[in-house]
């Protein structure tokens, strides 16, 4: 039984980083809807990885996919995001704040990619900006809580008021069993 619960330790701060990742992602959209609608950084990263593939990747892609291809790419896409934010919500339990360095790295992608778009303007690096602000503070303050020094046990109230009992992050990593 402690085996099972050990193994699943890692399922919480992955669902953490995918959570901030939808976030910040939903923010960024937003943003490039207002400010730049072709900043998105989706498709700014899908525009990109079709311009860098070689053509015959290109030519696989369009054999395989026909005029779907875009969507698999953008599923594609989705999924490596997905294995990449549940990874950066597991290394943020566990090394603070490598979970937030991988978004940030993510963010110079982004930023990247949109700028480098024929016609890029600078406000198109604001989408990807947003993207790993957003996602950066969500994962952050999922854990933010257990990383706060608890109250000295029978400390005094202050003008009245109990000190404020903070309660164990819902995503922190417990620690492993010894053996």
């Amino acid at each position: 039984m402690l085996a099972m619960a050990a193994r699943r330790t890692w399922v919480p701060p992955a669902i953490a980083g995918i959570a901030a990742v939808a976030l910040g992602l939903g923010a960024a959209e937003l943003v490039a809807a207002l400010i730049a609608p072709a900043a998105g950084p989706l498709l700014v990263i899908g525009a990109a990885t079709i311009d860098l593939a070689p053509s015959w990747a290109k030519d696989a892609a369009i054999a395989l996919f026909g005029t779907a291809d875009k969507a698999a790419l953008l599923v594609g896409i989705g999924v490596v995001l997905v294995l990449a934010a549940g990874a950066a919500g597991v290394l943020e339990a566990k090394r603070p704040p490598v979970g937030r360095v991988i978004f940030a790295a993510g963010a110079i992608l982004g930023v990247a990619a949109a700028l480098t778009r024929a016609g890029a303007s600078p406000f198109d690096a604001v989408p990807s900006t947003v993207a790993a602000i957003v996602a950066a503070i969500a994962l952050g303050s999922s854990c933010g809580a257990s990383r706060e020094p608890h109250p000295p046990h029978g400390s005094r109230p202050v003008h009245g008021l109990r000190p404020v009992q903070s309660r164990p992050c819902p995503v922190q990593t417990p620690p492993e069993p010894p053996g």
